[in-house]
């Protein structure tokens, strides 16, 4: 897949792009409903915990669906107002193109009330796109990598995640938030005020 204008701009406008099935054919629906299809065989691994985070960040839409996978339960046994960090591996799955990354994230959760498990986590950076956190991920990082090819999704790599975008990103012409990089990463992966 190439990472033109063209391309990047339709991904921008939640166009579909890529050249497998429903993103080729630029259905949107079709596309949604196949990243759906995925994150969910990812969510039914019985060997990690997955977690995902609100589909538009409390904005219009997200281009992407944010996963967290760890090795615990978030919920794992907190005292009324303990608090613990966690550590996992954030995935992002693109919805309108059949492209992906992960990198170390900690999510820090706290136990509000009974019940009630409060968590923050952050956004991983380009500089740390495809990187596992501390410890051994490689059984995880099998899994996600398994679900990805029968998909027929590839990692974008960092070399193409961090080229620039090849328009001012100012031109779009409506609020989205980007990683802050100018990138073809904040093309791909971008929620939408």
């Amino acid at each position: 897949m190439t990472f033109d204008e063209a391309t990047l701009r339709a991904i921008i406008d939640c166009q579909p792009r890529g050249d497998l099935g429903p993103f080729a054919a630029g259905d949107e629906a079709a596309a949604e409903n196949y990243a759906c299809q995925l994150r969910a065989a990812i969510a039914a691994s019985n060997q990690f915990a997955v977690y995902q985070h609100a589909d538009e960040y409390g904005s219009g839409y997200a281009s992407f669906f944010d996963l967290f996978i760890s090795k615990q339960p978030l919920h794992t046994a907190l005292a009324d107002g303990e608090s613990r960090t966690i550590d996992g591996i954030a995935l992002y799955i693109n919805r309108l193109a059949p492209i992906a990354v992960f990198g170390p994230e900690q999510v820090a959760v706290k136990q509000s009330r009974p019940g009630t498990i409060q968590g923050w986590r952050g956004h991983v950076p380009v500089a740390q796109l495809n990187q596992l956190p501390s410890g051994d991920w490689q059984e995880e990082l099998a899994t996600i990598n398994y679900w990805l090819q029968q998909y027929g999704y590839r990692l974008l790599d960092q070399t193409s995640a961090q080229q620039p975008l090849p328009f001012n990103a100012a031109d779009v012409g409506y609020t989205w938030n980007l990683f802050g990089t100018g990138s073809v990463y904040d093309a791909l992966f971008y929620w939408v005020d």
